[in-house]
């Protein structure tokens, strides 16, 4: 459906589990500021939310009913799926968007990061996403090889 693109676009803008309660939090802003000000126009109330939201809203919606699309990208965000990454370190800003955006083409759109740090694994990463868990760290690497020598 044409329509779920909207509602990917806008999922995609959060690549971590926080930067999706974030955006939760503003569609939950939304919401309650078309019912407030039913005087208002919806351009009033997207000022109430980041601005790359609004513009992303703004043009995606002009012919779709405002209220309905609200509540149905409230279910959208509510049915993502969590890609466990546990990492050495923090990643940066365009190497956590590298990721996500990764994870979007070869994944599924509807997916969003959950960062774990744990510097015992030394570098590498573990993955768990859909019930599969993938070790590749650089801890496990070493043990494998300690282990046969």
């Amino acid at each position: 459906m044409q329509n779920d693109q909207i509602y990917f676009n806008i999922i995609q803008t959060a690549r971590t589990r926080p930067e999706l309660d974030a955006l939760k939090e503003q569609v939950g802003q939304l919401e309650t500021g078309i019912y407030q000000s039913k005087s208002d126009t919806f351009d009033k109330v997207l000022g109430s939310v980041s601005p790359s939201l609004a513009n992303l809203i703004r043009e995606d919606i002009r012919t779709i009913d405002k209220i309905t699309f609200i509540r149905e990208l409230k279910k959208k965000l509510d049915n993502v799926e969590f890609m466990q990454l546990t990492m050495a370190f923090t990643p940066s800003e365009g190497g956590l968007t590298k990721i996500a955006n990764w994870v979007h083409e070869n994944l599924g759109q509807n997916i969003i990061l959950e960062v774990v740090i744990n510097k015992a694994i030394i570098g590498g990463a573990r993955v768990a996403v859909n019930g599969k868990y993938v070790d590749l760290s650089l801890k496990k690497i070493i043990e494998k090889e300690f282990q046969y020598a």
